[in-house]
Parts: C-alpha cells; sequence; structure tokens
C-alpha cells in the first residue's frame, strides 16, 4: 500500500514513517522543506518526500496522488497554536478540509487517519477517572478545538479513523523549551507514549478494523503518572536533575490543565501498539542526548538556572 503522512518529520511522523516502511508499505512523506525536516527524510531510506505546505492546495493535490491511504499529522501543537491561532486553524482545520477533498476525487478514496488529541476533553478534576473513547469532548484551548472540529470533518467520510494522542515525549537532543512548559501543575496526571509506538500505533491503523469511535493513543500502566514524575525522569536523563514544584504552576491558579490518564484498552486490542516502557524510552534517549548530558551533569548549577529562568512562578 502506498501511504501519505503528513507531518512526516515531526516526533510521531518519523517514527510512523519508520514504522509503515517496516511493514512493506511505500510511504510518501509531506512537510515543510526545513532544514531539520530534510535530516529526517534523509535518515529514513526509502521514503519519497513531496515538500510543500498542507494548506497550499497545489502542493496538496500533488501530495495525494496514487496513494491508497492517508496519516494526517501535520499540526501547530501549543503554545504556538495559542499564540497564533489563524494558523493553527489554517493547518489543523483548513489543512485537514483540503486534504479530503483532494484525496475524495478519485473513483475509490484513500483510507483517512487523523491524528487528534487528549485536549478534545479539556480540563478535568484531579481525581477523575481515565478518559474513554465514548467520553464527552469539552475541550478548553484553540488546539482542542480544532481538533474536534478536524474531528467532525474526518469522520463524515467512510473508511477512516480517528487516534487521539497522549503526550509523545521526544527523542530528540534539539527541543527548545517555551514557558508553556511550566503552565501544566505537578500534581497533574499525565499519560505518555513512547514515540515509537505512537508510530507503530498510526502504521497498522491504515489496515485494522478501528470500528465507529476514536481509539485513545498513549502507553501502558507504567506510563500513567504525575507530570512532575514526567518531568522529573525527563531532566534526570538529560543530566539536569529534578525541577522544584513550585517553579511550575500551582493548582490553585485555574486547576488541571487539558490532560490526563487514557483508557488505552480498546486501542490496544485492535492496534498492539504498546511494546515499550519509560525505561525504555529513557534508555533510548540517553545515547541521543550523548554529550549534551555528559556536560549537563558537569555543569548541573548552570543547567539547571538556564531551565528555571524561563518558570514565571519563581
Amino acid at each position: 500500500m502506498k501511504v501519505l503522512v503528513t507531518g512526516a518529520a515531526g516526533n510521531v511522523g518519523a517514527h510512523t514513517c519508520r514504522a509503515l516502511l517496516d511493514a512493506g508499505h511505500e510511504v510518501r512523506g509531506m512537510d515543510l522543506p526545513s532544514r531539520a525536516a530534510r535530516r529526517v527524510a534523509a535518515r529514513l531510506d526509502g521514503a519519497e518526500f513531496a515538500w510543500g505546505d498542507i494548506t497550499n492546495p497545489g502542493a496538496i493535490a500533488e501530495a495525494v496522488k496514487g496513494v491508497q491511504a492517508i496519516v494526517h499529522l501535520a499540526a501547530v501543537l501549543p503554545p504556538a497554536s495559542e499564540q497564533r491561532p489563524e494558523l493553527a486553524e489554517a493547518v489543523i482545520l483548513d489543512g485537514t478540509r483540503l486534504l479530503l477533498e483532494a484525496s475524495s476525487a478519485g473513483p475509490r478514496p484513500p483510507r483517512f487517519v487523523l491524528a487528534s488529541s487528549v485536549a478534545v476533553y479539556g480540563a478535568r478534576p484531579i481525581t477523575s477517572p481515565p478518559v474513554g473513547p465514548g467520553d464527552p469532548c469539552d475541550p478548553v484551548d484553540t488546539y482542542g478545538r480544532l481538533k474536534v472540529q478536524a474531528e467532525a470533518l474526518v469522520q463524515a467520510r467512510a473508511d477512516s479513523a480517528v487516534l487521539r494522542l497522549g503526550a509523545v515525549p521526544p527523542l530528540s537532543a534539539s527541543q527548545d523549551l517555551d514557558p508553556y512548559f511550566f503552565t501544566i501543575p505537578f500534581e497533574n496526571p499525565i499519560h505518555a507514549v513512547h514515540p515509537m509506538d505512537a508510530g507503530r500505533a498510526f502504521a497498522r491503523a491504515v489496515e485494522a478494523d478501528l470500528g465507529d469511535r476514536p481509539l485513545l493513543v498513549a502507553g501502558g500502566e507504567g506510563w500513567r503518572m504525575t507530570y512532575g514524575a514526567l518531568v522529573g525522569a525527563l531532566f534526570e536523563a538529560a543530566g539536569v536533575g529534578a525541577l522544584p514544584a513550585e517553579a511550575f504552576r500551582p493548582l490553585s491558579e485555574g486547576g488541571p490543565a487539558p490532560v490526563g490518564w487514557m483508557d488505552t484498552t480498546e486501542a490496544q486490542e485492535r492496534l498492539g501498539f504498546q511494546t515499550r516502557s519509560l525505561e525504555r524510552y529513557l534508555s533510548d534517549l540517553a545515547p541521543i542526548l550523548g554529550v549534551r548530558r555528559t556536560a549537563a551533569r558537569w555543569l548541573r548549577p548552570l543547567a539547571r538556572r538556564f531551565v528555571l529562568r524561563l518558570s514565571p512562578y519563581l
């Protein structure tokens, strides 16, 4: 099967391309032609790339030619989605609409798999049970609202599927920190997943029978934790050490952020994607961080000061 992957050079996109290639599919990636994206493309041996903007009808028309499935991952993520809502709407909503229209022209439209988010559920009390596929959506931010609208467009089409992602920490040494990072309370429940497992879920979704409702994609029980525990694990792995809870937004300033634990039972039954633990993620990350990790350990006080200066709460 020939599969188009939008956002193919992103964190989940690159692993989706690799999982599709390993499963024997032909892969066409679509992304903006940045230097970083071209470096990712160079590592995806066997994939072809259609460089272009998801908001450009001409680029989309070329990208969808001859494909039997589309995995739509391109998006504007928070905090950029909240800082530039007009761009987020153009990419998340209009881009989805353009892809659906361009790929519906032929006699047999390709299967369409949309990446959505746990953000569609909105803010939940900290004691809430895990959200399930049938729970009502009540988004509180631009990103979540646009994902709800994009889901509706996709679900109106036959042979489509929606996967709602939890947190996906990157396997990268070049992630920029933003003050937004500190706006989620330490105590907030968060459900993450190894990016390779997320890619595996999307790769399997192009052929699997997924039923008629969204599925929730996150890791197994070991990936259910608090935001503070996840942050602590990541920064210990990076050599910086755990960060203080007071650097993060207190719960009294507005309650939990729009993240929480997820019921992934149905998604795991249908896709069988949960294969890697948090410990496996940390061991995979260590060699990628390489000398940066060693330098951060040697210069830990300076590294911590550099990170914590971004917090608006200290």
